[in-house]
């Protein structure tokens, strides 16, 4: 099908050995053959006439074989699955593994395997080796799914290590993530054992001198820094999603036993925060040598995460018990799920208005700001 073969990647391998006389006839490398000759073929061999090579029978023609055998529900299965290849990207990991799914989809429909390879054939534009590569992908790295993607390994890598042993598959993808990246000549060596199972030692940012240095440190903090602050608001959550129990029966959430275990997690995470993502200024009397945060810019749905936690930080800044379950389903837990990028819930009890996609700016309660600038130190709290 020709739509579907612009679809194929670049790099894949034709064997020019595979020329047959129709391709050089449609070439103009030969001449095809005249309607007479095969005409008196066919009268030779008693009225039956055989297609010539490289055509289609009459009746097959804008009807492609590989459909012919299959019920309706499996044409309709095998063409919509057609129509979802046409609409996949082909330059990312995801989108390769995207076409793995469809065409798993279109082999199910066929349970002898020359019907498939048909398939393969006249409508899906690409050869065997193409079709098993992208069908490999979620069948044999299906575990590593996600990490493959998240570190954009190349697909042509994918495919070289799609037969390997788990061990190998798991160094490999410890190299995309950690770097330095390996080269697919690298990566082959890996797999057919001839390079070592360990990378080479690679050089520690904190021994690199110059702005180099400095910039991979901090590359190598926001990495760190943002899966540790990750992790720790998505705990929070755990805590405080099944506390609210009581609040959805009509009833008072107990704050002694969540603040207790949430208020220094979410102190952590103020000061995680903080230390990934603002720089720090001198305080506006004393010493110029004496900093703090810069606070994040008002009004921001970042200023609101550090001041909800800030107020998660202490019990004593958490509204009336009969007022705290409201206060973690309206705000405070919109603003945690905004600071990770997680999906809001779907609304629970009686709730009539959806979870804002942004946290809301208003503040918690009427301590002071914890994003204004601190007074001089001594003064404000730890």
């Amino acid at each position: 099908m020709e739509t579907m073969s612009t679809r194929i990647e670049a790099d894949q391998e034709i064997d020019a050995s595979e020329s047959t006389p129709a391709r050089e006839a449609a070439e103009g490398k030969i001449p095809a053959r005249p309607a007479a000759e095969a005409e008196a073929s066919r009268s030779a061999r008693g009225g039956k006439a055989k297609p010539e090579k490289g055509k289609k029978p009459a009746q097959a023609e804008g009807k492609p074989d590989a459909l012919a055998g299959l019920t309706a529900e499996q044409r309709t299965t095998v063409v919509e699955a057609e129509e979802r290849m046409q609409a996949i990207g082909r330059r990312t990991t995801g989108a390769a593994f995207e076409l793995g799914d469809t065409l798993l989809v279109i082999k199910g429909c066929y349970a002898d395997e020359a019907d498939w390879k048909a398939w393969v054939k006249e409508r899906g534009g690409m050869d065997m080796r193409t079709a098993d590569n992208y069908l490999g992908l979620p069948t044999k790295l299906g575990s590593f799914r996600k990490r493959l993607v998240a570190s954009a390994v190349p697909s042509t890598v994918c495919y070289a290590i799609s037969n390997a042993d788990p061990a190998v598959i798991e160094e490999v993808v410890g190299r995309y993530e950690n770097g330095p990246r390996p080269t697919l000549a690298d990566v082959r060596a890996i797999a057919n054992g001839s390079a070592s199972a360990e990378p080479e030692a690679a050089i520690d940012p904190a021994d690199v001198g110059g702005l180099a240095g400095m910039r991979a440190l901090g590359t190598s903090k926001v990495k760190v820094g943002t899966k540790v602050f990750g992790d720790r608001i998505a705990g929070i959550l755990a805590e405080i999603e099944p506390a609210l129990e009581p609040h959805w029966r009509g009833k008072r959430v107990g704050k002694s036993g969540l603040a207790k275990a949430i208020q220094y997690e979410a102190r952590r995470a103020r000061s995680e925060l903080q230390n990934v993502a603002v720089f720090v200024e001198p305080y506006d009397t004393g010493p110029h040598w004496n900093v703090h945060p810069v606070p994040f810019p008002d009004g921001s749905g970042w200023r609101k995460v550090s001041e909800v936690l800030y107020a998660l930080g202490g019990v004593e800044s958490w509204p009336a018990a009969d007022k705290v379950g409201s206060w973690f389903v309206d705000e405070v837990i919109p603003t945690l799920e905004w600071s990770i990028g997680r999906k809001p819930k779907a609304d629970q009890a009686d709730a009539d208005e959806p979870v804002a996609a942004k946290p809301n700016r208003k503040r918690a309660s009427g301590k002071r700001n914890p994003d204004e600038k601190p007074e001089a130190p001594g003064t404000t709290e730890a």
